[in-house]
């Protein structure tokens, strides 16, 4: 089943051996380093409701406080998680409002619309509107994303590119193809099999028409040898 929560683009973690080190230690000393745990979608509604619709002007405080709930999630995840939840723009269906104990020292940030979902139902039902907006945000988030994903593969692709006319220019070979996954080996070799299997049943029904074919050939031999033959008259 599908996730009823918003889509965010997954936060990568590393605890390979080369990452981490041996002992779980940083390469190089410096003690153990705490292995990064990505935080899990069912934590998304508590920093969410934290900031709340109406926003808040208590960064530090709410991200401390988060991890000193959860002390196996890193700071450096909750901060990134934060970022992409919340927003300094005041949404446009919110009206004008106090901020309490707010500064030129603390910024003022809005839960983002796009995760209005996440928000708490007191939250929600005291800020009428809440549902356009975020379906609003909505298409905004995901064209986000998609742009993301365009500039991230014309970089690759460009990349590409600029090593093919590097080995080019030096009179080297292309580059060879990366080796096939697993997953696409087994696909061929089912694709392969059921092929075999359509022209194995082709074959056999193509042998069982001529048999049947020299059946009637036979039948009709050996109802011509059974009758009498008449020979014309001289």
């Amino acid at each position: 089943t599908e996730s009823a929560l918003p889509a965010l683009p997954r936060m990568r973690t590393d605890t390979s051996a080369a990452a981490v080190g041996v002992g779980g230690k940083k390469r190089g000393g410096g003690g153990p380093k705490r292995v990064k745990v990505q935080i899990p979608e069912s934590m998304y509604g508590e920093l969410a409701q934290a900031i709340g619709i109406l926003g808040m002007n208590a960064r530090d405080a709410v991200e401390s406080g988060f991890v000193s709930r959860h002390p196996e999630i890193n700071i450096k995840e909750v901060k990134d998680l934060f970022g992409k939840m919340a927003q300094r723009k005041k949404p446009s269906f919110l009206p004008n409002h106090e901020k309490p104990g707010n500064s030129r020292s603390k910024s003022w940030f809005y839960l983002r619309p796009h995760f209005y979902q996440l928000a708490s139902d007191v939250d929600k039902a005291k800020h009428p509107g809440w549902e356009a907006a975020k379906a609003a945000d909505d298409i905004l988030f995901q064209e986000e994303i998609t742009a993301k994903e365009n500039k991230v593969k014309a970089s690759r692709d460009k990349e590409k590119e600029k090593k093919r006319l590097k080995r080019e220019a030096n009179g080297q070979p292309p580059a060879k193809r990366g080796r096939k996954s697993k997953k696409d080996i087994a696909a061929e070799a089912a694709a392969a099999k059921l092929m075999a299997e359509q022209q194995q049943q082709a074959g056999a029904g193509t042998v069982a028409g001529v048999v049947a074919g020299a059946g009637v050939v036979a039948g009709t031999v050996a109802g011509g040898a059974g009758g009498a033959v008449t020979l014309p008259s001289p």
